[in-house]
């Protein structure tokens, strides 16, 4: 009986150990198991993650609360448009910061154009950098209250995913391989002759 128990204990140990070699060789890094929140994206296929999405998606979100609330209290309903740091940072009308998105998110900001420096490191979120961008036919010295658009853009270093997202006020997700010698600074206004595909 004592043999049986000891023959079933190491069989257990064995797939126990060959299954904790299949995670970390499915892990992209080490830094994914170290710092998960900053570095790991988990791109499609890996876990069926897409950590892109809620990100880009709670971006939306937070700018149709904006609007909706007049939460800068400037009486107008218009979106936030200088930068996604803004999102968590300006103050609300009770003077508060207005914090409608994460602060991780905010701080994943690539260009900030309110000073976020006080709540945090600046870093990137589950692999991306995020910025807020122009539509392509805006004047970029005069952005439309009732249009935003942002783009997600994988890290350097460790780069999980090979492409970029980008979002805008009709909420939809679109992705195209990454070129990092042609960078993203619109949302285009043809979307399929530039090659974005939709992904929802």
């Amino acid at each position: 009986m004592l043999k049986a128990y000891a023959w079933v204990g190491g069989f257990l140990s064995l797939f126990s150990l060959i299954a904790l070699g299949i995670w970390l060789w499915r892990l992209p890094c080490w830094r994914c198991l170290v710092t998960p929140n900053r570095y790991h994206s988990a791109p499609r296929g890996f876990y069926g993650g897409t950590s892109y999405r809620p990100m880009l998606k709670t971006l939306a979100s937070a700018q149709a609360d904006f609007r909706a609330n007049d939460r800068d209290g400037n009486g107008i309903n218009d979106f936030w448009r200088k930068d996604v740091a803004g999102l968590y940072v300006v103050p609300g009308t009770a003077g508060a910061p207005i914090k409608l998105i994460e602060l991780s998110t905010a701080l994943a900001d690539s260009n900030p154009q309110t000073n976020i420096s006080a709540f945090g490191v600046r870093g990137p979120k589950t692999g991306y950098w995020i910025t807020a961008i122009r539509h392509e036919d805006e004047d970029p010295r005069k952005l439309d209250p009732q249009r935003f658009a942002y783009v997600a853009v994988p890290v350097d270093f460790p780069k999980h995913d090979k492409d970029i997202y980008i979002i805008d006020e009709n909420n939809t997700v679109f992705r195209k391989v990454f070129d990092r010698d042609v960078p993203v600074t619109v949302f285009p206004s043809d979307l399929d002759k530039n090659g974005w595909k939709k992904v929802d």
